[in-house]
């Protein structure tokens, strides 16, 4: 279901993601969707990425710049006309994707921020419906997950680049 040739990028100004865009020639024009992502405080330092095999849907954070802002999980599902906060979580500092669970239709999501007020890494297997805390700090570290991301082929593996000291991994192939 996804386009060859589709890409997408957001233009911040200020505190605000003013437009998201797309392009279905691999750069040769670009068009606004329509919507903006909404204000968030380190707009320059956010991610916005597409989800694996789900055309249109894109999911954006704000990042992590000194402070912990409570700032929403945005997703849109129609290439970015309009977004949506994803419920339960209020500030994500880096995003992954890995292999879908037996029976799920999504990949699952991997996020290092706050779910519910509470800080760690977190895997939702349905969609951003439900989060399951995988750890507090990975190995029980003080430095904060600044890369995330999921393994496309390993169930429940997920990769966690920390601010300064390295990477971890876990294998994490139960069901929630």
């Amino acid at each position: 279901p996804t386009v060859p040739g589709r890409f997408y990028l957001y233009v911040p100004t200020g505190g605000a993601i003013v437009g998201t865009y797309v392009t279905d020639d691999g750069g040769v024009t670009w068009a606004k969707t329509g919507g903006s992502a909404g204000t968030f405080d380190y707009a320059w330092s956010s991610t916005l990425a597409a989800v694996p095999g789900r055309s249109g849907h894109l999911m954006m954070c704000h990042g992590y710049l000194g402070g912990d802002p409570a700032t929403p999980f945005r997703r849109t599902t129609d290439s970015g006309a309009t977004w949506a906060s994803i419920p339960d979580v209020t500030s994500v500092d880096s995003f992954g994707f890995g292999a879908p669970f037996p029976g799920s239709e999504h990949p699952t999501f991997f996020i290092a921020g706050r779910v519910r007020g509470e800080y760690g890494t977190w895997r939702s297997t349905d969609d951003g419906a439900t989060w399951t805390l995988l750890a507090h700090h990975t190995n029980g570290r003080v430095q904060r997950p600044n890369a995330v991301e999921g393994d496309p082929d390993v169930i429940g593996r997920v990769y966690v680049g920390l601010s300064g000291v390295g990477w971890d991994y876990g294998d994490l192939n139960t069901a929630p």
